[in-house]
Formats: structure tokens, C-alpha cells, sequence
């Protein structure tokens, strides 16, 4: 809706493009651009690589700038994919999805195949597979880090980050000092919450 009342190009896997045609939600009048694995935009170099989540063209980002930066975008994962893992390494920050807390979801309102499908390898990653995500990744280079992907009924936005703080503490990281983490506003009635 952002795009069409502003005129604002749409950028996409090929196959998210397909569906949002197919489906209606885009007409083809609007200015389409596909992200294939290495695309050139002006001079920003975007590579994509798929993830595993069940929605079509699924698929984590890493932007590189000119100036040498890197920044990623990687929600929707189910799993950390070794192609994932290295693509996101080295990057200057990462937002990376940290969609439920395991005994919110398995106590919460969701019907037990939404729960299955929601903690499966094609689902969305848990407060703790993002913590261990995120320690992996510290390793590899990259110390800046956003929260965000949380899911509404099946999360908290305090959580979602003591998670990954106290799993980083076992393994002797101190924010501040070894990474820095802070968590996306959620929506709740409307209203944005920060933290």
C-alpha cells in the first residue's frame, strides 16, 4: 500500500513477486525490481539467500554500501542455515528475528498445528535459536544486532532480549563491551512501543 500510494519502487525474490502478482496484491503497473542472489543496486551490492520458512521466495539480506559497510536483514528463518551463517558474518548490524518464547507458545491461544508449524524448520525462530544465533555470529564478526520479528501473542520484547543477553553471559559476553542489542518496537493497538 506504501509503495503504490507513494510511487515507491517494489524490490523482491522472484518468486514473492510471482505470489503478490498472482495473488492480486500488486498489478504490474508498479515499478518491479526481482533480487536475484547478487543484484546491483545504484552502488549497493544486495545478495539474498533463501530461507527455509513456507512462504514463497522467502529469503534473508545482507546490504553492502559503498563506504564499506554491511548491514542484514534475516526474519522469517525457522533454521540458521550455514549459507545464512555466512552470509550475515562480518556484518556492521543485523536485524535478526526473534519471533516467540518456546513456553509462550506452547501455553498460548494458537491451535496445536499453528504451534508445530510456527517451532518448525519452515516456522520462525525461537527467543533461544536467535540468542544462539547471535553468539555464533559474534564469533564470526558481527556485534551489532536488532531484535525484531516478535510475535504478538507469543512473545514480549523484554524477554526476547533477556534471552539473548543471558545466554551471551554464559559464554562470558557483556553488551556494551563484546555486542550491542536492542529490540524493535512491537505494535500494540495502534500505538508503536519502544524500548
Amino acid at each position: 500500500m506504501i509503495a503504490k500510494r507513494h510511487g515507491i519502487p517494489i524490490y523482491g525474490s522472484e518468486d514473492t513477486i510471482r505470489c503478490l502478482l498472482d495473488t492480486g496484491r500488486l498489478t504490474g503497473e508498479e515499478e518491479i525490481h526481482i533480487i536475484r542472489r547478487e543484484t546491483h543496486l545504484d552502488s549497493f551490492l544486495v545478495t539474498a539467500v533463501p530461507t527455509s520458512h513456507d512462504s514463497p521466495g522467502s529469503v534473508c539480506y545482507r546490504v553492502d554500501t559503498p563506504d564499506g559497510k554491511a548491514v542484514g536483514i534475516c526474519t522469517d528463518l525457522g533454521y540458521v542455515s550455514p549459507a545464512i551463517l555466512e552470509l550475515m558474518s562480518g556484518c556492521d548490524h543485523l536485524l535478526l528475528e526473534s519471533n516467540y518464547d518456546e513456553e509462550m507458545l506452547k501455553n498460548g491461544p494458537y491451535p496445536y498445528y499453528l504451534k508445530k508449524r510456527i517451532a518448525s524448520r519452515t516456522g520462525h525462530l525461537s527467543n533461544s535459536q536467535c540468542a544462539e544465533t547471535i553468539g555464533r555470529l559474534i564469533a564470526l564478526g558481527t556485534r551489532s544486532f536488532s531484535l525484531g520479528h516478535l510475535s504478538e501473542h507469543n512473545n514480549l520484547p523484554d524477554l526476547a532480549y533477556d534471552t539473548s543477553c543471558g545466554y551471551l553471559s554464559l559464554l562470558g559476553l557483556t553488551p556494551g563491551r563484546d555486542y550491542r542489542l536492542d529490540v524493535l518496537g512491537k505494535v500494540n493497538d495502534g500505538k508503536a512501543v519502544n524500548l
